[in-house]
């Protein structure tokens, strides 16, 4: 199963200018640990609509950043992680590449997340047993 990021890409008239607009939306985790793909930063803590996406996660971000922006803005936390991106470009090129850039990343992401579950965190929790074992 893999990891679904469902994208709407659109036109938009923003302040009397054109932009192109990509929402991303992750529906469904594959073999990651979750949906909340996305790292915003808390700009206002009062004010959740200034908040700005920041990247796609690296596997280290789902340890490390709260899925819940009230408990993250609660414990002082800058950032938190959400299911979901909106991301505005002025060139049309840009934006196209964004949109290809993102499902790379999705697809790499869930491919360094499976490598470091197989072979690195399970191979850690191996190792350690073994040293205990060794130490009794």
């Amino acid at each position: 199963m893999s990891t679904v990021v469902f994208e709407i890409a659109e036109v938009v008239i923003r302040d009397g200018l054109q932009q192109f607009k990509l929402n991303g939306i992750c529906t469904d985790k594959g073999t990651l640990d979750d949906t909340y793909l996305f790292l915003h930063t808390i700009i206002e803590n009062d004010d959740p609509t200034d908040d700005v996406f920041k990247r796609l996660c690296n596997i280290g971000d789902f340890d490390e950043y709260k899925v819940d922006r009230d408990a993250a803005v609660q414990a002082g936390d800058t950032y938190f992680r959400s299911t979901s991106f909106t991301v505005f470009f002025d060139d049309v090129d840009v934006a196209a590449q964004a949109k290809a850039a993102l499902n790379d990343r999705v697809d790499q992401l869930a491919e360094d997340h499976q490598t470091y579950t197989t072979d690195f965190e399970d191979a850690g929790s191996a190792y350690s047993s073994q040293l205990e074992r060794q130490q009794r």
